[in-house]
């Protein structure tokens, strides 16, 4: 998946803050959170609000949350 990527940061090893703000430093318009409330997801990021539109990909059903899309 990485190859594919013209430009690919690992968030891994930030804190939810931080990976925040690296996400608003670095000028992301869109933000697709591909876990959600999934073994290893990290939905106190895109609670921070870091992208201009975010989505919530594959997830089920609404994470009941006002800060994404559900597609």
């Amino acid at each position: 998946m990485t190859a594919d990527c013209d430009h690919f940061i690992s968030l891994s090893e930030l804190d939810h803050g931080e990976a925040a703000q690296r996400i608003a430093a670095e000028q992301i318009q869109i933000l697709i959170d591909m876990n959600s409330y999934m073994p290893g997801g990290r939905p106190e990021i895109a609670a921070q609000r870091p992208a201009t539109v975010q989505v919530s990909y594959m997830y089920p059903a609404t994470m009941g949350a006002g800060w994404t899309i559900i597609f």
